[in-house]
C-alpha cells in the first residue's frame, strides 16, 4: 500500500473504533514512516478525531514531541534492547496522562533476543489503553512471534539507501582490492569490518551493499536472471547471520560473487 491507503486505513480503524494494540509498519523510506506514525497519533487525539486539523493543541503537541501520551523509542543503532524494553514496561501500564490512549512508537530494524521475548509478554495482556507501533525497515529482521503479533501494514518498496561515506568507502576498497588481486588487502579489510561491526550492523551493510551495487545490476532491461540470482544470494547469505554463523566468512564469500 503506499501511505496514503495506510493512513486511509488508520482513520478507518479510529473511526470505527477498532484500534489495535500492536501495529508493525514496514517497507518505505524513514521519513514515511514517521509521518504515518505522526498521523496515527493524532488522528487519535485531535479534537476533530478522526480527521487531522494539524493546528490544535494535540496536533501541536505530537507533531513537536511534547505529548505526555506519545511516547518515541528510538534505540542506538536500530537495535532494541531489554533496557528499551523495560522502560516500555515500566510506563504503558500507567494509564494516559491526557488521551484514552499511551501510543509507543519503536523505530527499529533488529530486536536483541531478550528484548524480543520481553516485547513479547507485553503484546500478549497488553493494557486496553497501550499502543505498541513498531517502525522497521524490514519484517524479515523481526521474530514470527512478534509479527504475529501486530496488524502489519506494508508500504510500497522505496530504494532507501542509507550508506554512510564510511560504508561506501569500505566498499570500494574492498572491491578494488579483489579487482586488483590483492589478496592480503582484501582479507584484511574484510576481517577489520567483520571486527569493527556488530552482528546486526552487519546484516544492515550487507543490504547496502547491493544498494550500491544496484546501478551496476541494472541495464537497459532491467535486471537480468544472472543478477537476481546473485542478489538472492546475497540475502539468502545475510539470513545466515542469524545462525551465528562467521560474519567474516560471509563477508567474504559475497564479496567474491558480486
Amino acid at each position: 500500500m503506499n501511505d496514503k491507503k495506510i493512513k486511509e486505513f488508520l482513520t478507518a480503524t479510529v473511526e470505527k473504533q477498532k484500534i489495535a494494540n500492536a501495529y508493525l509498519l514496514y517497507g518505505g523510506t524513514e521519513e514515511i514512516r514517521k509521518e504515518i506514525g505522526i498521523f496515527f497519533a493524532q488522528s487519535l487525539n485531535c479534537s476533530k478525531s478522526p480527521s487531522v486539523c494539524k493546528t490544535c493543541l494535540s496536533c501541536r503537541n505530537i507533531e513537536n514531541d511534547i505529548h505526555p501520551d506519545i511516547k518515541w523509542i528510538i534505540p542506538e543503532k536500530s537495535v532494541l534492547s531489554i533496557n528499551e524494553v523495560r522502560q516500555i514496561k515500566e510506563e504503558i501500564y500507567i494509564k494516559p496522562y491526557l488521551s484514552k490512549f499511551k501510543i509507543f512508537f519503536i523505530k527499529i530494524n533488529w530486536m536483541r533476543p531478550e528484548a524480543a521475548n520481553s516485547l513479547l509478554k507485553i503484546l500478549e495482556e497488553p493494557p486496553d489503553y497501550g499502543i505498541i507501533f513498531i517502525l522497521s525497515r524490514t519484517i524479515y529482521s523481526l521474530i514470527p512471534t512478534i509479527v504475529s503479533r501486530c496488524i502489519k501494514l506494508k508500504l510500497n518498496s522505496v530504494l532507501e539507501v542509507n550508506i554512510s561515506e564510511k560504508e561506501k568507502n569500505i566498499i570500494d576498497e574492498i572491491i578494488t582490492a579483489r579487482d586488483k588481486k590483492n589478496w592480503r588487502n582484501f582479507f584484511f579489510l574484510i576481517s577489520k569490518t567483520a571486527r569493527d561491526l556488530e552482528r546486526e550492523e552487519i546484516e544492515i551493510f550487507l543490504e547496502n551493499i547491493i544498494f550500491s551495487m544496484r546501478p551496476n545490476f541494472m541495464g537497459k532491461n532491467g535486471l537480468k536472471q544472472t543478477d537476481i540470482n546473485v542478489i538472492e544470494n546475497i540475502m539468502e547469505i545475510k539470513n545466515r547471520l542469524r545462525y551465528n554463523v562467521n560474519s567474516r566468512i560471509l563477508l567474504e564469500t559475497i564479496f567474491s560473487k558480486i
